[in-house]
């Protein structure tokens, strides 16, 4: 049986992925396989890897939804004088 891959060989390997990933990425964008794609996805869940939405764009949804639940609650306000 082999022994385990060093973790530093295991860095490079992962290194070595990652650029490959990115090149394909970068060149191919509208040829890229469904299953390289699901590759690639793969290895971004399997790394933990992801999206980190600025805060702006994260404050702006918050404001975006809370103005929805504003005017949520005035209609149902409103609905709720209408049945008396």
């Amino acid at each position: 049986m082999s022994k385990a891959a060093s973790e530093e060989r295991l860095n490079a390997l992962h290194s070595k992925l990652t650029d490959v990933f990115s090149e394909i990425l970068e060149e191919e964008a509208e040829m890229i396989p469904s299953a390289t794609l699901k590759t690639i996805s793969g290895f971004l869940k399997d790394n933990s890897i992801t999206c980190q939405e600025e805060e702006s764009t994260i404050k702006t949804l918050a404001e975006q939804l809370a103005e929805k639940k504003k005017k949520r609650a005035t209609v149902t306000h409103l609905n709720a004088i209408g049945d008396f």
